[in-house]
């Protein structure tokens, strides 16, 4: 498998539902009652030939296990032992050469009911009001409201965050086992923004309790920010080249810029277009940073990981065909056709490059590639054998 591409693994709560188990309560795949069906989907994901798997904790945080009859430090156990299950699957796979670990986590919106990581419909002080059923929803705040209900939404996603992130990072074992941070769905740029604060708040913490002038140090974990498009669009209406610069703009000391950015849970219809555009805006970036910028030294990954094709509605937590989804051959079923359609995008963005000094420079310094909800382990190990 060549160096520049690094397989994911596919969709974990639909492979469980689709494996006969149940995924119905408030709980999610973060349910103790699933672990041992959890593992067993990791193994099948490893045996299908993904690098990484990731984490059964994309809806886990306090709140959610308070809610449901547990106290605070058994929903830190559950949450840290997810870690744990990934680390058994691995180790019973008895997969050739090293396998990694992503931390899943799921955007705010992952946490309501219903669900909002398509819509980005978030109650204050979190956005500018929660999701409703006549139709009368907004995600982005109008002019009246202005840039300081914006300020107090970006922190308090950002406390939103931080919050889950200390859970794992407070037990160095757990920390140390976590290959890469995954903040996935992502419906909202400012969200982006907040999770980038998230981060480098966090780190200047571990920096506190593990001091090192090492650049490199282990506490410092790769993340991720992949944002989620339905209908091949931001849900508030963002551009691809507004997210991209801003999720790489404003260099300070503490800057933590994403180690991956890129869209996931998104029709394999539309990536071709938005890896594009993605790509495009990263070129005009690197080309036009300092050699002394943090992003020109050390660029991003591209992450990519887009749905079986099929489309969820939050409200009846079912799955139905695409409406209005582009009649393209990329858009065509089956696990062949997704693995050829995904793994063409991919080999796509890992041959971009850009002009320096040096000469001709990759865009992005590796391709991450797998798949997200309803993409099983056919399609992850067709996506294996199309990027050999």
């Amino acid at each position: 498998m060549p160096s520049r591409f690094l397989i994911l693994d596919g969709g974990l709560g639909t492979t469980l539902e689709d494996s006969g188990f149940s995924v119905s309560s408030k709980l999610w795949s973060s349910d103790p009652a699933l672990h041992e069906a959890v593992q067993t989907v990791h193994e099948g994901f490893l045996n299908a030939g993904a690098d990484m798997v990731s984490t059964s904790t994309y809806q886990a945080c306090d709140s959610l296990y308070l809610d449901n009859g547990f106290n605070k430090e058994q929903a830190s156990e559950l949450m840290r032992g997810a870690v744990g299950i990934a680390r058994q699957a691995i180790s019973k796979a008895g997969t050739n050469g090293k396998r990694e670990i992503g931390l899943s986590l799921g955007p705010f919106g992952a946490t309501l009911s219903p669900g909002q990581e398509y819509s980005g419909y978030y109650p204050p002080p979190w956005g500018p009001q929660g999701f409703v059923l006549d139709g009368s929803n907004r995600n982005s705040f109008n002019d009246a409201e202005g840039s300081q209900s914006i300020s107090q939404s970006i922190s308090a996603l950002k406390d939103f965050h931080l919050s889950r992130l200390r859970v794992y990072a407070e037990d160095e074992a757990t920390w140390r086992a976590i290959d890469w941070i995954m903040f996935e769905t992502i419906p909202l740029l400012r969200e982006g923004q907040a999770i980038r604060l998230a981060v480098e708040s966090l780190y200047r913490e571990l920096g506190d309790r593990y001091p090192s002038n090492d650049r490199n140090a282990w506490w410092k974990k790769p993340y991720w920010t992949s944002f989620v498009f339905p209908d091949g669009k931001a849900p508030e209406g963002s551009s691809v080249n507004e997210i991209v610069q801003t999720m790489f703009a404003g260099e300070t000391p503490d800057t933590v810029y994403p180690s991956a950015i890129g869209i996931n849970c998104t029709s394999p219809a539309y990536i071709r277009g938005l890896t594009e555009q993605m790509s495009q805006r990263m070129a005009v970036i690197l080309e036009e940073s300092d050699e002394t910028n943090l992003v020109r030294q050390s660029p991003p990954a591209f992450v990519l990981y887009p749905d079986g094709g099929l489309v969820y509605d939050v409200v009846t937590r079912t799955w139905h065909a695409p409406k209005n989804a582009p009649s393209v051959d990329s858009a065509a079923s089956g696990e062949d056709s997704w693995a050829r359609n995904v793994g063409q995008v991919a080999k796509w963005a890992a041959e971009q490059e850009y002009p320096a000094k040096e000469g001709s420079q990759p865009v992005w310094r590796q391709v991450l590639v797998g798949g997200c909800c309803k993409s099983g382990y056919a399609e992850i190990a067709g996506l294996r054998q199309e990027l050999q």
